[in-house]
């Protein structure tokens, strides 16, 4: 199905899986930053390659598979929307607890929800006193802020387990080193970020479809 090799930074150009015109193959780079990939969603041709490039100053891993539900019991945590905005502005949880929202700021308010990626998740609204609580999509990193203002804003990080399917997997790669896959069935993809100190949980994610 694919092909894998890890290299330094300035071979990213070997077994067929260059980018341009040579073979025709198409090639995508995927920085792996600190809290995200980017970009999350990737879109090749079949025998197309990923390139993944850490600029972190941390090591990272890509390993195929999905972000899971962690075990029960399950946290709920609460968020109000204030005159000043959200308190708490950041927290972080697991992929499952509960997260409900409580408009105490005297005004009707409506937050939007979105990923890592800046894509909106979801919009909600709320009366006047009205709480309600949110499903986030998967695990990652999100902002909920003000509809059409980024004034009031707060993150939330989701942990999910992880749970290999064995596709692929890097190498640990420390700052500037590339890991290349070549993809040759269609159809798509997830991956995550292997967290090096904690391996039971993660929130970076990414997917890959290969057309």
């Amino acid at each position: 199905m694919f092909r894998t090799i890890a290299c330094l930074a300035c071979l990213v150009c070997v077994f067929g899986c260059g980018g341009g015109s040579g073979g025709g193959k198409t090639s995508v780079t995927v920085r792996i930053e600190e809290t995200r990939f980017v970009p999350k969603h990737t879109t090749i041709a079949s025998d197309g390659c990923v390139h993944w490039i850490n600029v972190d100053a941390v090591p990272h891993q890509v390993v195929s598979g999905t972000l899971d539900p962690q075990g029960s019991p399950l946290i709920i945590h609460a968020i109000q929307i204030t005159l000043t905005g959200f308190n708490p502005i950041a927290l972080t949880g697991d992929l499952g607890d509960t997260v409900r929202f409580s408009n105490i700021s005297g005004n009707p308010f409506t937050m939007d929800v979105v990923d890592d990626n800046g894509q909106l998740v979801s919009t909600v609204s709320f009366a006047i006193g009205e709480s309600k609580t949110f499903t986030f999509p998967g695990a990652g990193q999100f902002t909920f802020r003000q509809h059409g203002s980024s004034i009031f804003q707060g993150t939330i990080i989701l942990y999910g387990q992880p749970n290999p399917n064995g596709l692929f997997i890097s190498p640990v790669l420390p700052n500037g080193e590339v890991f290349i896959a070549q993809f040759g069935s269609t159809g798509s993809l997830s991956y995550y970020d292997l967290d090096q100190t904690n391996p039971n949980r993660s929130f970076k994610t990414g997917i890959i479809t290969v057309q």
